[in-house]
């Protein structure tokens, strides 16, 4: 069976500290998966590998079958990966931040209409799509933000909302 995700024995050595101490898990095709843990027990370290953005010390991590670091460019094609701390360029227009965006995966101009018009209808900011990003809300910027992310309907996204975890355990808490 192939899954969307499949990790086997990641080992992440930072000199001294070991973030991942042989992980192993597997992620099925269209299944929300959430890496919840305390601080420092490697979620941020496991999503940056599967999103190819750093390199295991050793063992592996497939994505749809291709291993994360001998085929990290086909890995890049299937996914989109969203971190918290993302921003957009706050003197662009929302609707010119996605069709800037776009760019990057669009083959021709069509396809790059197409993605940003799917983006205009994820986001539902209308008209707002008109003004600088340095004028939305924090929501308004994290709604463009997803919409960028889908528009190029990828395989499997990967989002980081760390903060946003720790606010609802918290409130859970009480």
């Amino acid at each position: 069976m192939e899954y969307a995700v499949e990790a086997k024995d990641l080992v992440k050595q930072f000199g001294e500290i070991r973030a991942l101490d042989h992980l192993g898990f597997q992620v099925e095709g269209r299944e929300i998966y959430g890496l919840i843990g305390s601080n420092g027990a490697g979620k941020t370290t496991t999503i940056r590998i599967a999103a190819t953005l750093i390199l295991p010390t050793s063992g592996t991590l497939k994505v749809f079958g291709y291993d994360a670091v001998k085929k990290a460019s086909e890995v890049r094609k299937l996914i989109t990966y969203l971190p918290e701390e993302a921003g957009s360029y706050k003197n662009l227009s929302g609707h010119k931040y996605l069709q800037f965006m776009g760019k990057f995966r669009a083959e021709n101009h069509f396809e790059l209409e197409k993605m940003v018009q799917d983006a205009v209808e994820i986001s539902g900011l209308g008209e707002r799509l008109e003004d600088k990003a340095k004028t939305y809300s924090k929501g308004m910027k994290r709604r463009l933000l997803v919409a960028r992310a889908l528009m190029t309907k990828p395989k499997m996204a990967i989002s980081y909302l760390e903060q946003s975890y720790r606010r609802a355990a918290r409130k859970h808490r009480r």
